[in-house]
C-alpha cells in the first residue's frame, strides 16, 4: 500500500500496480472499475481500455504509450507530470482531475472532455497549462479543429484568470477582463457562432418593440401587429427596409443603429461559421 501525501488524493492509501496487472485489466471483460489505485513513474504501452471507470487512481510521472480509452470515466486521477505518447481518446470524460504539466505527444483527445476538471478560479494556472499543451499537440498532429477547442478553453481560462486578479488579488484592472467577457459572451472567442445568432435575434425583437411602442409611425399599414413590426425590424436589420424619405430624427437613428448593428453581427457570423466549420 502506498499512502498519498498530497495532491487531490491526499491521505489515501493506493494499492500499487504493475505493467503486467494494467494490461490483464485491459483484457478483462467482467471488471469496469479501478479503484485507489498507484501506477507513479509506470510505463504502460499498447493495451486498450473500453467502458472502464477510474476512480481515486495516480497516474502521476506515468509513460502511457499507444494506449488506448474509448468510453472511459476519470474521477479524482492524479496526471500530475503524466505522458501520453501515441494516446487515443474517444467518448472519455475527466472530472476533478489533477492534471499538471502533462504531454499529450501524438495524442488525440478532445478538450472538452477535461471541461470538468477545474472548477475554482485558484486553479486558473492548471487549466491554462493543460489547454496550452492540448492547443499545441493537436496543432502538430493536424486535428486543427480540435487545436481550435482547445484555444476556445484556454481563453476562457485566461478571463477567469483575469478576474481572480482584478476581484481577488487586486493586482490587474476591470477593463482586460470585461473586455474578453464581452468577447466571449459575443461569439465564444470565434468558436460559438451560435451566440451570434441569438445576438440577432435579440436586436431584431428589441427595436421591433421599441418601433411598435415609440416609433408606431415606422409602419405604415393598417393596425399593425407586433409581428408585422418584428418583419419589419428584420429588413431594417438586413438593410432591407429603411425608409426612403427623412420622417424623424429618433426613426432615423434607431434605423441606422439596428443596421449597423446587423452589419457588424453578420460579418462576425460569417467569419464565425467559416471558422468554426473549417478543417
Amino acid at each position: 500500500m502506498i499512502r498519498i501525501s498530497k495532491g487531490k488524493l491526499a491521505g489515501l492509501e493506493l494499492t500499487e500496480a504493475t505493467e503486467g496487472d494494467l494490461t490483464l485489466l485491459s483484457r478483462s471483460t467482467s471488471q469496469v472499475q479501478l479503484c485507489k489505485t498507484s501506477f507513479y513513474q509506470g510505463t504502460l504501452r499498447g493495451v486498450i481500455f473500453q467502458g472502464l471507470a477510474f476512480t481515486e487512481c495516480n497516474f502521476a510521472k506515468a509513460t502511457l504509450e499507444k494506449v488506448t480509452f474509448s468510453r472511459c470515466k476519470f474521477s479524482k486521477v492524479d496526471f500530475t507530470r503524466t505522458s501520453f505518447k501515441g494516446c487515443f481518446f474517444s467518448d472519455c470524460t475527466f472530472s476533478d482531475c489533477d492534471i499538471y504539466y502533462p504531454s499529450f505527444s501524438g495524442t488525440e483527445v478532445d478538450p472538452a472532455s477535461f471541461k470538468n476538471c477545474f472548477s475554482s478560479h485558484e486553479e486558473w494556472n492548471k487549466a491554462l497549462i493543460l489547454f496550452a499543451e492540448l492547443r499545441r499537440s493537436l496543432r502538430e498532429i493536424g486535428e486543427s479543429r480540435l487545436s481550435r477547442k482547445a484555444d476556445y478553453f484556454f481563453r476562457v481560462w485566461q478571463r477567469r484568470r483575469l478576474f481572480h486578479r482584478w476581484k481577488f488579488k487586486r493586482i490587474a484592472g476591470f477593463g482586460p477582463w470585461f473586455w474578453s467577457l464581452c468577447i466571449g459572451a459575443l461569439n465564444g472567442y470565434g468558436e460559438r457562432p451560435q451566440y451570434l445568432a441569438l445576438w440577432a435575434f435579440a436586436v431584431i425583437s428589441a427595436a421591433s418593440v421599441i418601433y411598435k411602442e415609440w416609433l408606431p409611425y415606422a409602419l405604415n399599414v393598417p393596425n399593425p401587429r407586433l409581428v408585422d413590426y418584428w418583419f419589419y425590424s428584420f429588413k431594417v436589420f438586413f438593410a432591407q427596409g429603411l425608409s426612403a424619405g427623412f420622417q424623424s430624427v429618433p426613426l432615423m437613428l434607431i434605423q441606422t443603429g439596428e443596421f449597423l448593428a446587423g452589419l457588424i453581427l453578420v460579418s462576425l457570423l460569417i467569419g464565425s461559421t467559416v471558422r468554426k466549420l473549417s478543417p
